[in-house]
């Protein structure tokens, strides 16, 4: 497995970059389970056992910037079946569910809920908050499922948990 040391995080320099995101609570890869549901929609978890392979590999794409000047980014999975990811609808609890759509690009079927904001929330090493555009902040649960992964969700407001905070590494 690529060594994934924090101090080898970068700092998104680009308009689209290939990736590894990575939790900072618990060092696990994003990835989407293999399970397509009903919606043909993967369920988002983070993998602290993770491989090289392309499931755990992302695009980052800078897709537009907003009225005060933030840009706005996709993150599109790069495994076989690709799928882009989204905040889920309706609440689990106080929570989204995150999921990826299980299509090769970006449709219209999840509405404006694909699109995210990269916040820079830390220096030495760079972290950052993965942010719906109305609010939602990405983070791993605590619960884990029989493979030791954990479920991806959005909640509200600003958290300081490490579980609310995710590195970028090159692939």
């Amino acid at each position: 497995m690529k060594n994934l040391e924090p101090s080898k995080a970068i700092s998104l320099n680009s308009s689209s970059m290939k990736v590894y995101v990575v939790n900072c609570g618990y060092s696990a890869r994003l990835f989407l389970d293999s399970h397509v549901d009903d919606y043909n929609d993967r369920i988002a978890e983070a993998d602290e056992g993770a491989s090289d392979d392309e499931r755990y590999a992302w695009t980052i794409t800078e897709i537009e910037t907003d009225s005060n000047g933030r840009k706005i980014y996709s993150l599109q999975n790069s495994s076989y079946s690709k799928g882009f990811l989204f905040k889920g609808s309706p609440k689990d609890g106080d929570d989204y569910k995150v999921y990826g759509h299980n299509t090769d690009s970006i449709d219209s079927s999840k509405g404006n809920r694909y699109k995210f904001y990269m916040d820079e929330v830390g220096q030495n090493p760079v972290r950052y908050s993965i942010k719906s555009i109305d609010g939602y902040t990405l983070f791993a649960g605590v619960h884990k499922d029989g493979y030791s992964d954990h479920q991806v969700y959005a909640r509200s407001g600003h958290q300081s948990d490490d579980r609310f905070k995710w590195y970028i590494f090159p692939v």
